[in-house]
């Protein structure tokens, strides 16, 4: 097996072991980079869709936090990265491969990963409130882009729940932002919804 292939097998084993919500799947410090850096990428390319928002030259920060750097507007920008995903399931699949079986499809496991407004509004509000403990005052940073690739969560209902959600404003996190995985029929790039604060203006 050449390397290249090597690789690809293990990319491959790697998104596979976590069974939910593979594509944020990571198994190293590179990976989690990698990850990192093409997800904010990824971001960029709705904003500016979207929002208008240019963002470029997007790289990994050699200083965590923040996880990576932008330009805009030829100044840099700070761009951290959390990921909202349900944890129950992952646990659920991790228990039952230790015991070799697999639940991926079980009725118990499509019954968690259903979502609903308030276990939205609840998850996305965790997800700010860790990011913004986590800083404590030591930095802010300009974007915080929450990352999701769950099966059972449509950008259609989340348009429609947001106008409905408020978020506590994190002293912290100049902005934060909700990051779907490509949904056909949506848009040509990956969805993306503003949740607090301003877009980073400078």
């Amino acid at each position: 097996m050449t390397q290249e292939n090597h690789e690809l097998r293990r990319v491959i084993d790697m998104m596979n072991r976590r069974g939910h919500s593979h594509e944020f799947a990571v198994e190293t410090a590179l990976d989690r980079k990698a990850m990192e850096r093409l997800t904010a990428v990824e971001w960029a390319t709705s904003s500016r869709s979207k929002f208008g928002l240019s963002v470029t030259n997007i790289r990994s920060s050699d200083h965590d936090p923040p996880d990576c750097i932008g330009l805009l507007a030829g100044n840099e920008i700070s761009i951290e990265l959390t990921e909202l995903v349900n944890p129950k399931i992952l646990r659920a699949i991790d228990a039952a491969r230790k015991n070799g079986q697999r639940i991926t499809a079980s009725d118990e496991l499509f019954d968690a990963a259903q979502w609903t407004p308030d276990l939205l509004q609840s998850g996305i509000q965790d997800r700010i409130t860790d990011k913004n403990a986590r800083y404590d005052g030591r930095i802010c940073v300009d974007v915080l882009i929450i990352h999701t690739a769950e099966t059972w969560l449509s950008p259609f209902d989340v348009e429609k729940w947001l106008p409905t959600f408020s978020f506590r404003v994190p002293h912290n996190i100049g902005s934060s932002f909700l990051l779907m995985r490509y949904h056909p029929g949506y848009s040509e790039t990956w969805p993306v919804f503003s949740l607090t604060g301003h877009l980073p203006t400078l």
